[in-house]
């Protein structure tokens, strides 16, 4: 969904016209007007603390539906985990790309879930992929061995396309209210993975709350 779309949704839900949201956000008739009109994409930070207090939500659960009430605005269907751990870091100082594609020379073309560009350090840009990614692991989660040995050859690709577009760092997410999400973080953290020379962050994040519960780098 818009930020256009939700701001006047919200509006009719509550049965108010453009003056009174505008009152009552706190926000000139003006710019509620340039944001209905898709004029303003987001909100910044002031104005997304007076839409979190008027719907009594966290900015990051208001973000989540901006960015994510209609999946028809992206090519893919995101999940769930994903839906938050963007809101979540777009609230922390990401702006973010869905799906993108990039290429190598060595292994072709790859899609990625994610690609997060830091707002105030465009050169700062991660490519991210939740664990729903690799179906496969799930049914190896309980050994070791097995988990490490799949994570390690799919590192190995994405090394390429990491070292040929100039990507800082590589997010792999996993949800901590899935028990094979959880034992394949608690597998993998501990293996070293420093001879790719490239910089990985593993992170267990918690899908619901919308927080950050571990994160490891690699």
């Amino acid at each position: 969904m818009s930020f256009a779309k939700y701001i006047k949704s919200l509006r009719e839900t509550h049965g108010l016209t453009q003056l009174r949201l505008s009152e009552l956000l706190n926000i000139s008739l003006v710019n509620i007007k340039k944001i209905e009109s898709g004029e303003t994409k987001t909100p910044n930070s002031r104005f997304l603390e007076n839409i979190a207090a008027f719907t009594r939500q966290d900015q990051v659960h208001v973000m989540r539906e901006i960015f994510f009430n209609d999946n028809a605005d992206y090519d893919c269907n995101p999940t769930e985990l994903l839906k938050s751990f963007v809101s979540y870091s777009y609230n922390n100082g990401w702006n973010f790309e869905m799906y993108p594609s990039y290429d190598s020379g060595i292994i072709g073309r790859r899609m990625f879930d994610c690609l997060l560009t830091k707002k105030r350090d465009a050169p700062n840009r991660v490519i991210v992929h939740e664990m729903g990614a690799f179906p496969q692991i799930l049914e190896i989660s309980k050994s070791y061995e097995q988990t490490v040995l799949f994570f390690v050859d799919r590192v190995k690709d994405i090394k390429y396309i990491m070292e040929e577009n100039k990507f800082r760092s590589y997010f792999l997410i996993l949800d901590s209210a899935s028990d094979k999400d959880t034992q394949i973080f608690n597998n993998i953290i501990n293996y070293d993975l420093s001879l790719f020379n490239i910089k990985i962050d593993v992170i267990l994040f918690d899908s619901v709350n919308m927080t950050q519960i571990n994160m490891k780098s690699l």
